[in-house]
């Protein structure tokens, strides 16, 4: 293999791996989201807990039940839309690595065929001057 196609194949994977890293933020940014709502849902879990121990009538507790029920349903919500904008955008930035990706190799082709093109036809052009 000649210096300039293994310098093209060398650019080539990097391109690859960067394409790839926008993927995996994707992902690690959807694993913290799921781990951000496991942590505040035990710290909530844990706090009312807490609040219910203290109870002094079974209409505090109820009170207490009813406002952590409803809390919850809204962190619900928050999280649902937040994961849901999470993977409408995944695809989108992931597409966006990968066109990018396909017109940098494209032009890098490009580019090595120009410079192959040229070292032809110099030795194409030695080969005429050649008595």
């Amino acid at each position: 293999m000649t210096d300039v196609n293994l310098q093209s194949a060398e650019r080539a994977i990097e391109r690859s791996g960067e394409a790839m890293s926008t993927a995996t933020q994707g992902f690690q940014a959807f694993a913290a989201e799921c781990a951000e709502m496991s942590r505040q849902s035990l710290e909530h879990a844990t706090e009312t807990l807490e609040k219910l121990r203290q109870a002094r009538s079974p209409s505090d507790m109820l009170a207490i039940q009813t406002l952590y029920l409803r809390e919850c349903f809204e962190n619900f919500a928050a999280h649902s839309r937040h994961f849901a904008e999470l993977l409408a955008t995944m695809p989108i930035e992931a597409s966006k690595s990968y066109a990018d990706l396909w017109t940098k190799n494209v032009n890098c082709a490009v580019d090595t065929a120009r410079s192959v093109g040229e070292r032809a036809a110099g030795e194409v052009e030695k080969l005429g001057k050649a008595p």
